[in-house]
């Protein structure tokens, strides 16, 4: 499997991300994934990773990856309407997202983001 490792840390003195990466990487490994491209946003707020997601994006509507390998949720963004956002775009296209231990529920993340989006469209249609 084809996979994009994405690791992101907001200040950009943390030595966090190389210690992501690492673990990303060898958690790749440990599963048999390729690891088409790594994306590493050092000093970049979960608010503002325009670049880096849209990279992934742009991965997935090529068809080069067929999953995001992320260490959990927040790296992707801090805003979980954004994150629940970037898991349907990357669904669209055939690729799931993968988290590390213990946040790699893979039911319990669908089912997160299927109350966000029920949420989201209830919201809609209530306004």
């Amino acid at each position: 499997m084809k996979v994009v490792v994405y690791a992101r840390v907001a200040c950009p003195d943390q030595l966090s991300l190389d210690c992501q990466v690492e673990s990303l990487m060898r958690y790749a490994e440990a599963h048999g994934y390729e690891v088409a491209v790594t994306i590493a946003e050092n000093g970049v707020s979960g608010f503002q990773n325009d670049a880096g997601l849209d990279m992934m994006l742009r991965l997935a509507q090529e068809g080069r990856i067929e999953a995001v390998l992320c260490r959990e949720p927040s790296r992707i963004s801090r805003d979980y309407e954004r994150v629940d956002f970037t898991h349907m775009a990357l669904r669209k296209h055939g690729v799931a997202v993968k988290y590390l231990p213990p946040y790699d529920r893979e039911e319990e993340n669908e089912s997160f983001n299927d109350l966000i989006t029920a949420l989201r469209k209830y919201l809609e249609n209530s306004e």
